[in-house]
């Protein structure tokens, strides 16, 4: 399936490997991706799409915020993948997250 905009995929290949990213921006052979935790929205991460697999097109205020690229925040991402069961507690570092 094709990957857009607001979809979430999964990271299969590197250091981010199995996690969970939204799709910020996708283009040509690349998407950049974020999870509001290591990979923030500000710096989302470039990866060649043959790298990632698309996971769910979710009908979510992030993903419509992200499409019409209006202003998000690291914390609506990071809920967002918990809510929808793509996040644990645990931010990229081991240690807990504070709510």
């Amino acid at each position: 399936m094709e990957i857009k905009t607001g979809d979430i995929v999964r990271s299969e290949y590197g250091r981010d490997k199995q996690r969970y990213f939204y799709a910020v921006k996708a283009e040509g052979e690349f998407v950049m991706i974020a999870d509001g935790m290591v990979r923030k929205i500000d710096d989302p991460k470039k990866k060649k799409l043959k790298h990632v697999v698309f996971i769910a097109r979710p009908d979510t205020r992030v993903r419509e915020k992200l499409i019409s690229s209006e202003l998000i925040y690291d914390a609506e991402i990071r809920k967002s993948l918990r809510q929808l069961g793509f996040c644990d507690d645990y931010d990229g570092y081991g240690k807990a997250e504070d709510n």
